[in-house]
């Protein structure tokens, strides 16, 4: 048993008798609790040409994720000619960014086609 100082910046120093290495023990775990509070990243796939049923099942997922806690990086990944309708993306993201808006925040967004996919990241709300 050891007299440990608990809060030093009391008057006076605030000081309880215990076992030293169960404290810093303690102590330590209670950091590393902190700091793993990250948010754990899922993806969710669109193509431009998803069909209604197969959107609205992928919206309530992502739904689920983030009242779950989870960040939702969602991709909408073209093949072939589908590059050149962009603007039907853009579309689809302006969609989902709406039906999201009020559970979650928008993170990240690149309208720009890159390695023939386009990304939007939510986070969700505290």
């Amino acid at each position: 048993m050891d007299l440990v100082e608990i809060n030093s910046k009391t008057n006076p120093p605030i000081c309880k008798i215990l076992n030293y290495n169960k404290f810093i023990y303690r102590q330590n775990k209670k950091i590393k609790k902190n700091k793993n509070k990250n948010f754990i990243i899922k993806e969710i796939k669109f193509r431009p040409n998803t069909n209604k049923n197969d959107y609205n099942t992928k919206i309530k997922k992502i739904k689920n994720l983030i009242n779950k806690h989870y960040k939702i990086k969602i991709i909408i990944r073209f093949k072939g000619r589908e590059v050149i309708h962009k603007n039907i993306a853009i579309k689809m993201l302006n969609n989902i960014k709406k039906k999201l808006n009020k559970i979650s925040k928008l993170d990240f967004l690149n309208n720009k086609i890159e390695n023939n996919q386009m990304i939007m990241i939510f986070k969700p709300n505290k």
